[in-house]
């Protein structure tokens, strides 16, 4: 069972330039890209990061369909579904 703040997750604007927060559905955070840190990460990474990290209780639940739906464990997407859900996952 997955231990994770429940989503939907959202980028709740820029505080900085290049720093991104994101929140759960209550406003909290739970979240922080900031590319001012990272001298390899620029403005527009940091963007893509925070969407990718916004995304990703949403990502999970269309795995878990998507798994129920394939239903074939012993094929290539399968393995890889399951193989992504437990990433997330793990304890």
């Amino acid at each position: 069972m997955s231990k994770h703040t429940p989503g939907p997750w959202k980028i709740n604007g820029v505080a900085l330039p290049g720093r991104y927060q994101i929140d759960d559905a209550a406003n909290k955070p739970v979240a922080v890209t900031d590319a001012r840190y990272d001298l390899n990460t620029g403005y527009e990474q940091a963007d893509a990061n925070s969407r990718l990290i916004a995304a990703a209780p949403d990502m999970l639940e269309a795995l878990k369909l998507a798994q129920t739906i394939i239903g074939h464990p012993d094929d290539e997407g399968s393995k890889l579904i399951a193989a992504a859900i437990a990433k997330a996952e793990v304890a």
